[in-house]
């Protein structure tokens, strides 16, 4: 059921705020420039023609249809009108794409064509790699509050391992922040929903001089949350208090040089997800709905995360042909959680969890590209480093009557340093071909870590902050209990081999041969029977595609087909074994992926656009024997035949909008968004536990523009179907707990600019 409660004081107060900088800057700005109104009036004139974005996937700069790789691209207005306001908004917007949400633990993973990672704590490594403004992402919660003033979205499709090395057999995420301008202006905009839903943004840009620029911007975002739990908490599961900001610096002193420098801080102080216990037709256990879900926890739940940034890109053209770039970036990361399943027949949390930790990564990059009509070189050396401090732990865990309390130790360090170099040659006018190698060097360690473990059968009363601060040799405690530290090391060469030849000038296809890795790691602590350490990930993809304008531009198609041969996957599970909980990663034998994925956009019109995608995949293992069920703790002989986690067969969508000119000279666009998936899995094991029933999804606007094309309003509803989503699970010991997508929400949203 929907529900739409009535506005309370906090809601209020972020909505008047966010208006009453919309109507400063509406006052700042009541004497538009010339420039402003030129622009202004040729956006009016738009003719039938798609626009090109430019990217820089390949360390260069090109146009969407002229890079010769598998890639979806949106610029600001393409991130606006599809109403990407989050990481998650991404899973609609390019073919082959999942989003995968662990709630609990802030955990947002992306798959790409079947390659996916379910590793949802700070020592796994993600298998699509994430970049903010050319900085590498470590971890799942460093970049999903990012999404607002951006310039663009990149994803990149297949492995990218020559120019971005390890940690990209998927694919890889490149998020451009909006940069500064020599022109005065800005924007704000407020956005009032379902749950109380309220999300405000404001940017301006300041010319302080000729060669320097600055732009400001910032978001909140407060929500009650989607999860009801009935007044057994203070603040419903889901419920969101984000609040963030970016200042950005552009000098450019001379022609030749050019530093552009951000730093971004945000923090996050609201509530987990909903992690609830489902049953084989994944519906919560207790027979309750999955957005009404009480929760008895013995203690308030909370998720809090702090983020400092600063980011930086040095640009020096040596000569015409000659240009050497130095990135890079430093994050401060904290994060901590405490949270209870819910869900359960009985009502009575099978788990309650508490996990804090610290990340401080740094990030460097060189660059010295060559550019000329026949020959473009990028060659590039990297080296980065993320330390991440465990501040203590501690959890109940009622299915296998056990406390624990994990002591501060000095946690996980990664280290990773690569060269490479990647050229394409123009053998012809409309033939070029491209070769590239990189070699990586991979570092991981796991401090030796401390545990205590008491009996929950003599204590049963405990709470969570009693677990968390448990000593040893007392009541139902034992003596502290030590796992030995690990590090391994890896390195691998990976490489990029390709033609692309223009068939015409509007129309070109090409054919690559590329290589990916995603490095091991160790696990001191994995159980009798496993490995203490995981190997590498590999990943060849063959790919041919097809990049075609037609129509006077009006029509934009791409075509790709890949197949992949992915070697030694690494299966992440929670497992139970022995009284003892663990999360172990293994690695599946061998799988093939392949498949078609067409995309287009359409302008038939100046009143009209269409875009969507087409996208048929086969991802299934072709090897994995005597895989561990973590729920049922069976043994399976082989999983040969199974589909890959988070790798449906089917997946498209379609999105058509209007304008609708009124006599005033302002708009009326009415939107449908429309996807649709066939069913997957979330785990290897496929069976209705781990099911993702095929599902629809429709989401619908209605936006009104002014004249002057400054103001906005709209309004909207998300999931019109109101659909119940599950989006991901963990298991173990016969249970499966599950996260969900958001039932039906709608809203307005309200915008300006200057």
């Amino acid at each position: 059921m929907t529900r739409f409660p009535a506005t309370k004081t906090l809601g209020i107060k972020h909505s008047l705020l966010a208006l009453a900088i919309s109507v400063q800057m509406m006052a700042a700005a009541q004497a538009a420039t010339p420039e402003q109104d030129s622009a202004d009036a040729d956006k009016k004139a738009a003719p039938t023609q798609l626009k090109d974005v430019k990217v820089t996937t390949q360390k260069r700069v090109q146009t969407v249809n002229k890079t010769a790789i598998a890639l979806t691209a949106l610029d600001a207005d393409g991130l606006r009108n599809a109403g990407v306001t989050g990481v998650k908004d991404l899973a609609t917007i390019a073919p082959g794409v999942q989003i995968h949400t662990i709630g609990v633990d802030s955990y947002v993973g992306v798959a790409v064509r079947g390659i996916s990672n379910a590793t949802y704590t700070p020592d796994g490594n993600p298998a699509v790699s994430t970049y903010v403004d050319g900085i590498y992402v470590d971890l799942p919660v460093g970049f999903s509050n990012v999404m607002y003033d951006l310039d663009r979205v990149e994803i990149a499709r297949g492995p990218q391992g020559t120019l971005y090395g390890r940690n990209a057999t998927g694919g890889n995420i490149n998020i451009i922040t909006a940069e500064p301008t020599h022109e005065f202006g800005g924007a704000a905009d407020v956005s009032y929903g379902s749950f109380n839903d309220v999300l405000t943004h404001a940017t301006v840009n300041l010319p302080v001089s000729d060669t320097f620029a600055l732009r400001a911007s910032a978001t909140t975002h407060r929500s009650d949350g989607y999860f009801d739990t009935h007044g057994s908490t203070g603040r419903n599961y889901g419920a969101v208090d984000d609040i963030g900001g970016r200042l950005t610096a552009l000098w450019t002193p001379t022609a030749d040089f050019k530093w552009r420098m951000s730093v971004e801080s945000f923090v996050s102080k609201g509530k987990p997800g909903a992690s609830i216990s489902t049953d084989a037709n994944v519906k919560p256990t207790n027979g309750v709905g999955v957005y009404d879900q009480p929760n008895y926890g013995t203690e308030e739940p909370y998720n809090y995360i702090k983020s400092n940034a600063f980011r930086s890109r040095m640009d020096y053209s040596l000569s015409d042909a000659w240009t050497l770039s130095y990135l890079a970036g430093y994050q401060n990361l904290d994060a901590a959680y405490k949270w209870a399943t819910t869900g359960e027949a009985d009502n009575i949390p099978t788990y309650e969890q508490y996990s804090s930790y610290s990340s401080e990564s740094q990030s460097h990059e060189i660059n010295l590209a060559f550019d000329s009509d026949k020959l473009t070189n990028v060659f590039g050396l990297n080296y980065f480093v993320n330390d991440i401090a465990n501040k203590g732990s501690a959890g109940i865990y009622r299915n296998i009557d056990l406390y624990y309390r994990g002591f501060a130790d000095d946690g996980i360090v990664k280290r990773s340093s690569g060269i490479f170099d990647q050229a394409t040659l123009s053998l012809t006018d409309a033939l070029r071909i491209t070769a590239g190698a990189r070699y990586s060097r991979d570092y991981q360690s796991q401090a030796t870590t401390e545990s205590l473990y008491c009996g929950l059968a003599s204590n049963p009363g405990v709470t969570l902050n009693q677990a968390m601060s448990a000593q040893a040799n007392t009541g139902a405690c034992g003596a502290v209990s030590p796992t030995p530290g690990a590090s391994t090391s890896t390195s691998k060469v990976t490489w990029k081999g390709g033609v692309e030849y223009d068939l015409s000038a509007d129309t070109m296809g090409y054919g690559s041969v590329t290589t990916g890795y995603k490095q091991g790691g160790v696990q001191p602590s994995a159980p009798a029977g496993f490995s203490k350490s995981y190997d590498p990930e590999t990943v060849t993809s063959y790919e041919l595609g097809l990049k075609s304008k037609l129509l006077d531009n009006s029509l934009n198609l791409r075509a790709a087909a890949f197949y992949s041969d992915y070697q030694d996957m690494q299966v992440f599970q929670y497992l139970v074994i022995d009284s003892s909980s663990r999360l172990v990663t293994t690695n599946a034998g061998a799988s093939r992926i392949y498949g078609i994925e067409l995309e287009g956009d359409w302008v038939p019109t100046t009143n009209d656009h269409v875009s969507g995608f087409l996208t048929w995949q086969h991802a299934r293992f072709t090897e994995f024997d005597n895989a561990r069920n973590s729920r049922t703790l069976e043994t399976i002989a082989s999983l040969a035949g199974n589909q890959l986690p988070n790798a449906p067969d089917w997946s498209m969508k379609l999105s058509y909008s209007h304008d609708v000119p009124l006599a005033s000279g302002a708009l009326l666009t009415p939107k449908l968004e429309a996807y649709w998936q066939s069913k997957s899995y979330t785990q290897a094991f496929n069976d209705s536990w781990y099911r993702i029933d095929a599902y629809s999804k429709t989401n619908l606007s209605l936006t009104y523009t002014d004249p002057s094309y400054r103001w906005t309003v709209a309004a909207y509803v998300d999931n019109l179907e109101n659909n119940t989503i599950k989006n991901s699970d963990y298991s173990a010991t016969g249970l499966v707990f599950s996260d969900f997508q958001p039932p039906r929400t709608y809203g307005m949203r309200v915008a300006y600019k200057f």
